[in-house]
């Protein structure tokens, strides 16, 4: 690992206004795993696109401005030119053809259409990409289903992620708009956090109340069922498939500075809440449980911002808590994350072929006679 990261990172440290003040860094250096199989039948399991969606997402995504939204682009005659991101160059030799909806690298061979520069560029497949860029064209994909298992589970997927972007939105207008929100906003604003980053991070707030959440969900038309499944509600005894009565059932962030949790293409796909006042017996820290979306040990949370920093760097920055990540992130040191399962931390980036190392940072509270940087490998 190269000296000039950890340097940068010490800088920051120092940074009386960070919230990564006083932490103890521990760089650790390990093998780069293999990417792991795909299973034969994922494509099934998925469903398939439509050719006809696939062209017409292609046509609704104009090729400069979704490769100018990732990096500024140099109009070049009638192409478009820039530095090559997937290799290190000092003379722009990477050309966008506006007429060809195109992209190619004289120096690295790299080309192909809008898809596949997604597909290099945020290191995910095919199918991932034609999502994203449906999302961003705000285009539905019907998927082409089998059996009717696949697509009670296809739909059971679908109305998650839709009741989670929706709680996002919710929980964000709470901490941005109304007064509820005002704690929230002051204990955040000490963070070094402004109304912009709570923005770019979507960042919401639960009110303290039991059924704040889950009257505002019913009445959009969501039931006990759909709520408990999601996680953002539990029962009495935490039990799914009974006492689903919603009187029995209460919301589980209460009190909670919301963070979303998001999969490698941006959708919400969890939250993880911050307790805003200390209460005795409550866990600081609360995640969403595991569901049909979400699995612990295999998120990491900011990674679909860092991806494309973290492949730079050949480094990723494993942090303590969401607000140390998005300090990072903020303060220029883009190539962070924050684990929800640290040991897994090492597995999920190195199976997915990112980076090949790895920087851990702990709070210097559980170090008290080591406030000091750390260096291994």
């Amino acid at each position: 690992m190269k000296c000039q990261r950890v340097i940068a990172l010490t800088r920051l440290t120092q940074t009386p206004h960070s919230d990564c003040f006083e932490r103890r860094l521990h760089c650790v250096k390990f093998a780069t795993g293999s990417e792991p199989k795909r299973g034969k039948n994922k494509q099934a399991r998925m469903g398939t696109i439509p050719s006809e969606t696939i062209e017409q997402i292609a046509a609704a995504n104009d090729i400069v401005e979704v490769i100018g939204s990732y990096f500024p682009l140099k109009r070049a005659g009638a192409n478009f030119k820039a530095l090559c991101p997937f290799h290190q160059e000092k003379t722009p030799s990477f050309i966008v053809s506006a007429s060809r909806q195109t992209f190619h690298c004289f120096g690295c061979g790299a080309g192909g259409s809008v898809f596949r520069f997604v597909m290099e560029y945020e290191h995910v497949d095919f199918p991932s990409a034609v999502r994203k860029l449906a999302t961003r064209a705000g285009i539905t994909i019907v998927e082409k289903r089998g059996a009717a298992d696949e697509d009670r589970q296809y739909e059971t997927r679908r109305k998650l992620l839709k009741l989670h972007a929706e709680a996002a939105e919710w929980f964000h207008e709470n901490l941005t708009k109304k007064e509820i929100g005002d704690p929230a906003r002051k204990y955040l604003k000490q963070r070094g956090i402004t109304g912009e980053i709570a923005k770019r991070w979507q960042l919401g707030y639960a009110p303290d109340e039991w059924d704040a959440f889950g009257s505002w969900a019913r009445g959009q038309g969501y039931d006990a069922r759909e709520l408990v499944a999601s996680g953002l509600m539990k029962t009495k005894d935490d039990d799914q498939t009974s006492n689903l009565n919603p009187r029995t059932s209460y919301d589980r962030f209460r009190g909670r500075i919301m963070f979303p949790i998001c999969n490698d293409v941006g959708e919400v796909i969890a939250f993880s809440g911050r307790l805003l006042k200390d209460e005795e017996g409550a866990a600081k820290y609360l995640n969403s449980p595991e569901t049909q979306l979400f699995r612990k040990g295999n998120v990491l949370f900011g990674l679909h911002k860092s991806k494309r920093a973290l492949i730079e760097a050949n480094c990723a920055i494993v942090c303590e808590g969401q607000l140390d990540l998005i300090s990072l992130f903020e303060a220029g040191i883009t190539n962070g994350r924050r684990s929800l399962k640290i040991r897994r931390a090492f597995l999920n980036v190195t199976s997915k072929r990112l980076c090949s190392a790895m920087i851990r940072i702990e709070p210097a509270e559980k170090q008290p006679r080591n406030r000091y940087a750390r260096y291994y490998g």
